[in-house]
């Protein structure tokens, strides 16, 4: 193969993560480096998930008490909903987002058997801002 043409199919290779493994499978197809890697990513991308979905449950509590005292007319209410409701599916992407890294993050620490994670579960129910 030509060499640009061989540069293009390895950038577009797919390189599966341990966590797509059962967990037996993965400490003999990958090494601990890789797995750890991993971990310490899910770790990262639950956290960040958490920090984001807070930033926007402040802004929800702001845009309903915002919209509370400030807001009068049809149209300027229709739009104040709208915002909250933007901004409401955006907690929402990021609470499945981070219960995504949790499981993937449990997954890859069962096998290490590490006795207390990291990050706790979140619940739907866990999730309350002003509306």
């Amino acid at each position: 193969l030509a060499p640009s043409i061989l540069a293009n199919m390895l950038e577009d290779f797919i390189i599966p993560m341990p966590s797509k493994y059962h967990p037996l499978v993965q400490y003999k197809v990958y090494s601990y480096d890789i797995i750890e890697a991993e971990l310490r990513l899910c770790h990262a991308n639950a956290i960040e998930s958490l920090h984001k979905m807070q930033h926007h449950l402040q802004i929800q509590s702001f845009l309903a008490s915002f919209k509370t005292k400030n807001v009068t007319g049809q149209e300027p209410n229709t739009c104040a909903c709208e915002a909250q409701s933007q901004v409401n599916k955006k907690v929402w992407r990021y609470v499945h987002h981070y219960q995504c890294a949790y499981k993937c993050y449990l997954h890859l620490i069962r096998p290490l058997n590490i006795p207390d994670p990291a990050l706790c579960i979140l619940r739907d129910g866990d999730i309350v801002g002003l509306t």
